[in-house]
């Protein structure tokens, strides 16, 4: 066992040494656009590590006692590496955008230079029709939605309605009946009185 803890513990930190380069080699990348292709591929090299480590962390932590320190620090240690997975996957997101962006106002700006019509102005304004199209057929939607909400809301509320009216009319006929049998019994007069 104790070969096992220590076999899966240098696995772990090296799976927290190779999140940490990458990190590192990220930072360095994500100052120039240029670097797209390689952000991507340290990228991959971050989820690989992050997925070994995600492996390796309850391995480790199922042959360690459940009363012991390390098992709060294999638990601290998983907490920050997910946060950090967490903090640069966005910040790549966001870099491979503004990269893909500014790719394609060059490329757009190239055409400009030659005279020629630009493809992504092509895709720009099928992309802008397209989601024209989308707003609206969306807004159809929600009308749609919103029509069948209110219809359903108005044959509920006719069923309340009817429901109480059902039940007023109920009461009222018992009040009647009451009311008609102790005039009844008034009015009755025994035989034998007659």
């Amino acid at each position: 066992m104790q070969e096992a803890l220590h076999a899966l513990g240098k696995s772990r930190a090296g799976y927290v040494s190779a999140m940490s380069k990458a990190c590192s080699q990220i930072d360095a990348l994500l100052v120039d656009h240029a670097n797209l292709a390689k952000v991507k591929s340290v990228q991959a090299t971050l989820d690989k590590a992050w997925s070994n480590f995600q492996e390796n962390a309850p391995r480790y932590r199922s042959l360690l006692d459940e009363d012991s320190i390390e098992i709060h620090e294999v638990d601290t240690q998983y907490v920050t590496q997910e946060t950090r997975k967490l903090q640069y996957d966005p910040k790549i997101e966001e870099y491979t955008v503004a990269a893909a962006t500014h790719f394609n106002e060059q490329v757009s700006q190239d055409f400009d230079n030659f005279g020629m019509v630009s493809p992504t102005r092509s895709l720009r304004s099928a992309s802008n029709r397209a989601s024209s199209r989308l707003s609206e057929a969306s807004a159809r939607l929600r009308d749609t939605r919103t029509a069948a909400a209110k219809a359903a809301l108005a044959a509920k509320q006719t069923e309340q309605k009817r429901s109480i009216e059902i039940e007023v009319k109920r009461l009222e006929m018992a009040c009647d009946k009451r009311y008609w049998s102790k005039y009844d019994a008034l009015i009755t007069i025994p035989d034998a009185e007659i």
